[in-house]
């Protein structure tokens, strides 16, 4: 006797047929604490009901008696978010979306998902956001950054990111008075999405900044810079001698003041590209 074909089973199917398998064992949802960079906040992350729906959090000041409350969150939760190291800017990392209803009526049948839970489609799914002391100033969702046709679909869920990280790093002069803030240091987030995407958003207005040349920016470091600006000179017959000067100026640019017994030169390095200009 053939066996009975149900409706859970055809879902089964279908979602076998549509995707590669991969471990789809959801994480529990626990409380849990992210610091910032230099340790001083941190925020603390707590569960309520589902994880798409619920959760609270607070951002703490660590201070020698009880830590203070500096603002709090509520209605959702995230398995990873990121804080800047001044506290006031959190960066929260959507979770694995979770297929349902609205992935059986995409492929053009009836069929409801075997599974009770809140699932959302890639264009509701909730891939980052953005907060100013708790309150939201950006939000992108899943669609926004990757197309469903390159989504890693499993049994029950699907993937987004590759990778998520945070980066920050002193900021030249021009960069402070170009985004009209006197912050030592910019903070940005790199995402990495699952069709090989980069991304880059700065986590003070949540605006995608760049992609994969920020990163390579943030890559170089004064050494590098000195290295690429040796070999340039050794290029046009000119010796090296110790620079008076290398620093950050412009736009992801670093200035180096290189003399010699007749003349000065400023070379600048561009961080994302490598190539160099002279200015005399």
């Amino acid at each position: 006797m053939l066996p009975r074909f149900t409706a859970t089973t055809a879902a089964f199917l279908l979602l076998t047929l549509a995707a590669p398998s991969f471990a789809d064992e959801e994480a529990s949802a626990a409380p849990y604490i992210t610091a910032t960079p230099h340790g001083r906040f941190y925020f603390k992350m707590l569960p309520e009901g589902d994880c798409e729906a619920g959760g609270r959090g607070g951002l703490y000041h660590v201070e020698s008696g009880a830590d203070s409350l500096v603002y709090e969150t509520s209605g959702w939760y995230s398995f990873k978010v990121f804080v800047s190291d001044e506290g006031q800017y959190l960066c929260r990392v959507g979770n694995s979306g979770r297929i349902g209803d609205w992935y059986f009526k995409d492929k053009g049948g009836d069929l409801k998902s075997p599974h009770n839970w809140i699932a959302h489609s890639p264009k509701e799914q909730v891939a980052l956001a953005f907060y100013d002391r708790g309150q939201p100033i950006k939000t992108y969702f899943v669609a926004d950054l990757v197309e469903e046709k390159n989504l890693q679909f499993s049994f029950s869920h699907y993937s987004f990111f590759k990778d998520v990280q945070f980066h920050t790093e002193a900021l030249s002069d021009f960069q402070k008075e170009a985004a009209g803030m006197g912050d030592s240091h910019g903070c940005w987030i790199i995402a990495k999405t699952v069709d090989e995407a980069t991304h880059v958003f700065d986590m003070r207005t949540g605006r995608r900044v760049g992609g994969a040349e920020l990163v390579a920016a943030f890559a170089m470091t004064d050494r590098d810079a000195l290295k690429s600006a040796a070999a340039y000179l050794k290029g046009h017959g000119l010796q090296w001698q110790e620079p008076r000067r290398c620093a950050l100026v412009g736009d992801f640019q670093y200035s180096i003041l290189y003399e010699t017994p007749t003349e000065s030169h400023e070379l600048l390095v561009d961080r994302r590209t490598g190539s160099i200009t002279v200015k005399k």
